[in-house]
């Protein structure tokens, strides 16, 4: 290959990943076509060549699925939903499908959805970062802190919670990408630390007693729609755009794919990691001062309640949109296909403990089905 043909690959790589290995198949692929001779290239010629590659041409088209097929199983999960919804609004009319029950969902899951969000970063990646929840709670608890006890502005107290966040997300970063540790064992260490940093800052206490103005204002948006939901939205949207259309977004796809490739066409690969991982960090303490806010509290013990659903999410949202592919659209249909089984089930009376088992299964389900339905290795991770 000519220094024109090689500049071409490489700036095509760096802007789409995944082209440096089509185009390597299609030079290998002309290649063939050129050895195998004139006979091979010509209608009538290589018929045994022909015969040889009929029936795996038309085996590999009856394998194809349909465009019908394909479009089911990308709406898969909405579909259920769909369908989840009518099943409850049967069993419960009046109670289920009501607009105070929607508003209700949405509320609750408003933490659950900016922590699935922003934990889809790394997971794009193919770590597992497991303390967001903690990382969550202790920025909340230093902002409740500065605000109750010490009565500094809200503003400084956001401040100083998103440093906290950006703090510990560039551990996180420097513990995995630069000491190679693996992304579990690493977060669950500083998960177990920012739990500490928790109970040290809130001295053990519920921390209450927060700025009316600010409670008032998450608590509260247009047509019942709490602030707190609507930043959530907001994000969804922030990451969708990233993740399709910035060369960022296809460098934490590429680089989860194959960091090895990712490191030979030249992408900045420890920074990129480090920059997500840093995003994350601000996005958890960024849930963190909207928990204060929605709840008016803040349970320096409660970091537990809020990890298992964000992961389930994640993962079922690879199997709907992008299969096989940890996106924003699918993570946000998860939770909330999620929060309505779970609400169903209250409003039909289920147990207490019906919600722990609940979430534990779908985490399980969530991991099986990503893997069943892309049929591929995609959603493994560097553990």
């Amino acid at each position: 290959m000519d220094e024109r043909g090689r500049t071409r690959i490489s700036r095509t790589g760096l802007n789409k990943p995944g082209s440096f290995l089509r185009q390597r198949s299609l030079e290998d692929g002309s290649a063939g076509a050129e050895s195998a001779g004139p006979a091979a290239q010509q209608p009538g010629g290589g018929a045994g060549a022909s015969a040889a590659a009929g029936p795996a041409a038309v085996d590999m088209s009856r394998r194809a699925p349909s465009r019908s097929v394909q479009l089911t199983r990308r709406l898969g999960l909405v579909i259920f939903g769909l369908a989840v919804i009518a099943l409850f609004s049967g069993l419960s009319p009046g109670a289920f499908f009501t607009h105070g029950t929607l508003i209700t969902v949405i509320t609750a899951e408003s933490i659950p959805m900016m922590l699935a969000l922003a934990v889809t970063i790394t997971l794009r990646l193919h770590d597992l970062d497991v303390s967001f929840a903690a990382i969550m709670i202790l920025t909340a608890s230093i902002a409740g802190e500065l605000l109750v006890a010490n009565h500094v502005s809200l503003a400084v107290a956001i401040i100083v919670a998103l440093a906290m966040g950006l703090l510990a997300g560039l551990i996180n970063g420097f513990l995995v990408v630069v000491l190679k540790l693996s992304s579990f064992i690493a977060t669950l260490g500083t998960m177990s630390v920012a739990e500490g940093l928790a109970l040290s800052v809130s001295h053990s206490t519920i921390l209450t007693g927060f700025p009316a103005a600010f409670t008032n204002d998450m608590q509260n948006g247009p047509g019942g729609v709490p602030l707190g939901a609507i930043i959530g939205w907001v994000l969804l949207l922030v990451l969708w755009l990233a993740f399709e259309y910035t060369p960022f977004g296809r460098y934490l796809l590429f680089i989860g794919g194959n960091r090895t490739a990712a490191e030979l066409l030249g992408l900045p690969v420890r920074r990129v990691r480090i920059i997500a991982y840093a995003v994350t960090g601000i996005l958890y303490a960024a849930a963190g001062i909207v928990l204060a806010g929605m709840l008016g509290s803040v349970d320096p013990t409660s970091d537990a309640t809020f990890l298992l659903s964000p992961l389930a999410a994640a993962f079922l949202g690879t199997t709907v949109f992008q299969l096989g592919r940890f996106n924003a659209w699918g993570t946000a249909v998860s939770v909330y296909v999620l929060a309505a089984i779970s609400t169903g089930l209250q409003i039909l009376g289920a147990s207490a403990w019906v919600g722990d088992v609940f979430e534990g299964a779908a985490l399980i389900l969530a991991i099986a089905l990503s893997r069943f339905l892309s049929k591929s290795s995609e959603v493994d991770l560097n553990l």
